[in-house]
């Protein structure tokens, strides 16, 4: 069905459609239950997009879920429910399931204002708390939720992006881990991260157009929320529209390369777990690293073996590491012990 077809029945205060304003042009009918469908059109020249929510008599009741006639918000999610509560404690708080919900194709723009609106109803204690506020000692979290130390929320935020897959040390742990999935979405760059030991996912979100100022957090099972950034709050349900617009994400999260310490010039990672190191002329030249972004796991990783670090140790080093036991102790580096923590929590 297309063009005019599509605006069949369709009536505004009792009076039938047949043309819309100039340049815009009925893209779908979307139906959403017996009651309520949605009839989306777009604007080529512009790239803007616009619903108009529908009865069962296809009348017209309103352009945005929270301002229809005739026709009530919860009316309109009640069939839409089970898969936003599905994917809020799977995708968006923890791992997604083992396959995407079955339903109707949704256009991203209506995806995004119908999670939004059940979001509101439905996640509204999430806290927002400002930057500054990790700053100070003690732990943050929303009501009820995940702790995290402010310490670790400080570093967090201190993360940068750079031209690779970013790496960040988990709030809850500390353990290093990579970006699961990275997505555009309303000007802003959203990165997925995964922590298996608390099986909590967490988010860092740039502006698109001012990646050098300090991250947005977001972590559903901590309730929370950090951000300086006006309308930062609408970011849970932004997230939660784009996962039920991209069934895709599923398949992209199962597949997504966990941190693995060789491919960050750490040398071999069995080593590390399973026997001593070799002297620096025995060991093995570091892969190259490859554009990774910078973020406070550099240091943690470019740590020297008295647990010092510099300016420098932010950047991935192009010599080969030093060796990771002392010859004068036999001790092993502080470095040494908490990949070893690391690995031995597998």
């Amino acid at each position: 069905m297309q063009g005019s077809a599509l605006l069949k029945d369709v009536t505004i205060d009792g009076q039938p459609v047949s043309t819309l304003y100039d340049r815009w042009q009925p893209t779908a009918l979307v139906p959403l239950s017996e009651d309520a469908t949605c009839l989306t059109m777009a604007e080529p020249e512009s790239g803007r997009h616009a619903v108009w929510y529908l009865n069962a008599q296809k009348r017209y009741c309103g352009s945005h879920i929270e301002v229809t006639e005739h026709l009530s918000a919860d009316d309109v999610l009640a069939p839409l429910a089970p898969i936003f509560d599905e994917l809020a404690r799977t995708s968006l708080a923890t791992l997604p399931p083992a396959a995407p919900p079955e339903m109707a194709a949704l256009p991203p723009f209506l995806a995004i204002e119908l999670a939004s609106a059940w979001v509101v109803r439905n996640l509204a204690n999430t806290a927002i708390v400002p930057v500054s506020r990790p700053e100070s000692d003690g732990t943050v979290s929303g009501p009820d939720g995940l702790a995290i130390s402010n310490a670790s929320l400080h570093r967090m935020l201190e993360s940068r992006l750079g031209d690779g897959p970013l790496v960040v040390p988990s709030p809850f742990t500390g353990a290093p881990l990579r970006t699961q999935l990275s997505f555009a979405l309303d000007h802003l760059l959203i990165h997925r991260f995964y922590d298996p030991e608390q099986k909590a996912a967490f988010y860092l979100i740039w502006p698109e157009r001012d990646r050098d100022r300090k991250a947005i957090f977001y972590s559903p099972l901590s309730r929370l929320i950090v951000s300086d950034l006006p309308g930062a709050g609408l970011i849970p349900g932004r997230i939660l529209g784009w996962y039920l617009s991209h069934p895709e994400h599923v398949r992209t999260v199962a597949e997504a390369p966990i941190f693995e310490a060789r491919d960050y010039g750490l040398g071999q990672a069995s080593k590390l777990k399973d026997g001593p190191a070799q002297s620096s002329a025995e060991q093995i030249p570091p892969r190259q690293p490859h554009g990774e972004a910078i973020s406070d796991s550099w240091t943690f990783l470019r740590e020297t073996a008295a647990g010092k670090t510099s300016s420098a140790a932010l950047l991935p080093s192009t010599k080969a590491p030093e060796p990771i036991t002392s010859r004068k102790t036999g001790q092993e580096s502080g470095l040494l012990r908490r990949l070893r923590s690391f690995f031995q929590k597998k």
